[in-house]
């Protein structure tokens, strides 16, 4: 089944995906490409009026940069988890739901 992005064949592309992350982490680079987002105006409301204030910005990301944003965090969360403050870093805590 294919997702968002029409990527439908994980296991055969998941060699070349890896191999990608692994240079962007050795470079120290993401392709521009991958900090692109597409916003989206989504109704508050039903029936929203034609004010934007009606209206909250989405922002829909890459899955490879949400994919290697999250590969990323279970390696780093676990070294600095002991430092994080969390009253000033709730979001990056166990059972947060915000966005």
């Amino acid at each position: 089944m294919a997702g968002p992005d029409s990527i439908t064949c994980a296991d055969q592309l998941c060699g070349i995906f890896g191999y990608t992350f692994n240079l962007s982490l050795k470079l120290g680079r993401v392709p521009q490409l991958w900090k692109t987002s597409c916003i989206i105006p989504v109704p508050k409301t039903p029936h929203p009026a034609k004010e934007l204030n009606s209206y909250r910005p989405v922002a829909l990301t890459s899955h490879l940069m949400k994919t290697l944003e999250r590969l990323v965090l279970v390696h780093l969360h676990p070294l600095v988890s002991s430092f994080m403050d969390p009253w000033l870093q709730f979001a990056y805590q166990p059972g947060h739901r915000g966005g």
